[in-house]
């Protein structure tokens, strides 16, 4: 059964929310979490070395329904570094696709607009 846990700065009151399917896949996140080699968005949370974890629901069924509630915390809970949905729905999913596609067709205009001469001179 999944989890929903919750990383908070007791300096800043800045938290992360996160989940993991297992008991034993909550410990690793916690060591990931640790490293501070991790590039997770808690980082700068654990680089203050004032902080701690808590676990704030468990016992989910595991797959859309553990995002599903993760994404409920992380909506309700203020001050979070979460930058990423967990769980959206069909019309969400469908416009961040959109806005990411923009975003690639924007970088890469100057490259699609170049022309490709051939050796052959066409």
């Amino acid at each position: 059964m999944g989890i929903v846990y919750k990383i908070l700065c007791n300096e800043t009151g800045e938290c992360y929310v996160g989940s993991a399917n297992t008991h034993k896949d909550y410990i690793n996140r916690k060591s990931r979490h640790r490293s501070l080699t991790s590039g997770t968005l808690s980082k700068q949370i654990i680089e203050r070395n004032n902080y701690e974890f808590s676990v704030i629901e468990e016992n989910i069924f595991i797959n859309i329904e553990l995002r599903k509630r993760e994404q409920i915390w992380i909506d309700k809970t203020s001050n979070t570094l979460n930058q990423y949905k967990s769980f959206c729905n069909e019309e969400q999913h469908v416009e961040r696709n959109r806005l990411n596609h923009a975003k690639k067709y924007q970088k890469n205009k100057e490259l699609l607009q170049e022309k490709i001469l051939c050796e052959c001179g066409s």
